[in-house]
């Protein structure tokens, strides 16, 4: 006798097994989002050689995780890019 598998038959159009969607908190991601962009404008500018330059996505992220933001280079340029600031390249 052939098995047919069980599927989640609750839409004509769901023929995969039952997923469960976790809902995206969209305070945390805002607050996440204001957290770095304070950060970048804060510390986006550094000396070197006697001239004011930009500081590099990588830059802050090692300053980040010295300050204790939680951040990877690419959150930094996302942010930065959403939030219009300029970082070094």
């Amino acid at each position: 006798m052939n098995h047919i598998p069980d599927f989640n038959c609750a839409s004509p159009w769901q023929f995969g097994p039952a997923r469960k969607v976790k809902p995206v908190n969209r305070r945390e991601q805002i607050a996440r989002e204001r957290e770095l962009r304070e950060f970048i404008t804060a510390n986006r500018f550094t000396k070197k050689a006697g001239f004011t330059c930009l500081r590099t996505p990588e830059e802050l992220a090692r300053l980040a995780k010295a300050q204790g933001v939680n951040a990877t280079a690419k959150e930094i340029e996302l942010a930065a890019a959403r939030g219009l600031i300029a970082v070094g390249s």
